[in-house]
């Protein structure tokens, strides 16, 4: 999180910034709860598979409003690019600013999407698609990632996109992918 955290601080004021570095350095995200046991996974339950994971995958689904900032791009599927669209969207207010019905049936499928592809491409990954967009998972190792259920929370409002930021999510999936 020190990479996100870094950017949200320096894009502060000089007069506010000791404040800022003292709230997060108090401040603790919550654990990512959005995983289950991979022997807990529900089943892939669509007819065709191909198919299916063809409308999860890049480059159609790669969150719009990141896709212009610098660094690394988010058609790269870094990790590195997930702190770039966690900042992006806590930079403009991205919750507060849209109206919810578009962010839920826009930029959560979008960022759900990205977010479980860039587990499959990064760690090894594998997509179990499901009719319900919301209920597709991604095996990673001895766990299941919920990609979709974490978008639907990163996108309640600004402080969720620090609490339960993409980037977050990837390195708790990094650490118990052996």
């Amino acid at each position: 999180m020190a990479p996100l955290l870094t950017r949200v601080v320096d894009s502060a004021g000089i007069h506010e910034r000791q404040r800022r570095i003292a709230e997060f350095n108090a401040w603790q995200p919550p654990e990512p709860e959005e995983w289950l046991p991979a022997e807990a996974a529900l089943p892939s339950d669509v007819k065709d598979p191909e198919r299916a994971l063809k409308g999860l995958q890049l480059p159609g689904r790669a969150p719009r409003g990141a896709a212009a900032h610098q660094g690394p791009s988010v058609f790269d599927s870094t990790p590195e690019s997930l702190t770039n669209v966690d900042y992006q969207f806590w930079h403009e207010d991205f919750p507060e600013v849209f109206e919810r019905r578009n962010i839920d049936e826009h930029a959560v499928p979008a960022v759900g999407a990205y977010l479980g592809e860039v587990l499959v491409r990064n760690l090894g990954g594998q997509w179990i698609p499901r009719k319900k967009l919301e209920e597709a998972q991604v095996r990673v190792g001895q766990r299941v990632w919920l990609p979709f259920l974490r978008a639907h929370r990163y996108m309640r409002s600004t402080q969720a996109l620090l609490d339960y930021s993409l980037t977050q999510l990837y390195r708790v999936a990094a650490r118990h992918c052996s």
